[in-house]
């Protein structure tokens, strides 16, 4: 399995970062695999509450060669302002990325 990940604003044009099942920790890929929220593609966020807008994009790539497409659009202000405990974990998973990104 393979995470690809790519955080950009606006129209910014940026690679994928590419990360191995085995440089995600155990606690970030339960959630991945297993939380009712990451079963199928989806967008969360909202566009508009930035500008520009904040996209953040992962990208599961299973042995299969299966892949699911997940985006945060403006992670930071729509969690803050509309979050709740049940985003909390998708919350969490794209804001490990981010830091790794960022060498954190």
């Amino acid at each position: 399995m393979q995470i690809k990940y790519v955080h950009k604003m606006g129209n910014e044009s940026k690679p994928f970062i590419i990360f191995r099942k085995d440089d995600v920790p155990e606690n970030i890929l339960n959630i991945i695999l297993e939380n009712e929220l990451f079963k199928e593609s989806t967008i969360f966020g909202e566009k508009g509450l930035g500008d520009p807008d904040e996209i953040e994009e992962i990208v599961i790539v299973f042995d299969n060669g299966k892949e699911k497409t997940f985006k945060y659009i403006n992670k930071g202000i729509h969690y803050l302002i509309k979050g709740d405990n049940t985003l909390q974990p998708v919350f969490k998973v794209f804001t490990y990325f981010m830091m790794k990104e960022r060498g954190c």
